[in-house]
């Protein structure tokens, strides 16, 4: 016998599972976990078009349990948040200024970076206007 497993929410697990060592996370889940996970703190890492779809999904990253968080922990996820919000309405500016404090703050600098890295890019190329703060991937 051979046993498989197919459909668009396996393909798209493949594709978060692919993400998460891009920002060097311990974990990404997707809308169905988010939401069965409601006794987790949870926060948007992203919005991301992954290759062979048309649209664009949030990608969460679940942080731990409330009560197991430090103060700091909290701290830099709000932190990130304001940064996320300022690269999606393009305020640039302000965006690298915030993604460029959390490279001291927080423990995982790649993912400042990552967003530091398309930032200089969106300041020499800028996107669309009807752009939503997706980032799309080509690559599956």
């Amino acid at each position: 016998m051979n046993y498989s497993v197919i459909g668009d929410a396996v393909n798209l697990s493949a594709r978060l599972k692919r993400l998460k060592w891009l920002y060097n996370v311990t974990n990404i889940v997707g809308e169905a976990s988010k939401d069965a996970a409601s006794g987790f703190c949870i926060t948007e890492l992203d919005e991301v078009c992954v290759a062979g779809e048309s649209y664009a999904i949030k990608i969460p990253e679940l942080l731990g349990v409330p009560g197991e968080l430090s103060a700091a922990k909290l701290a830099v996820a709000a932190a990130f948040s304001g940064a996320l919000q300022a690269c999606r309405i393009k305020n640039w500016d302000l965006a690298e200024r915030l993604f460029s404090q959390l490279l001291t703050s927080c423990d995982n600098a790649v993912v400042p970076i990552v967003f530091l890295e398309r930032i200089n890019y969106f300041q020499r190329y800028p996107p669309p206007d009807d752009w939503g703060g997706e980032h799309i991937f080509g690559k599956k």
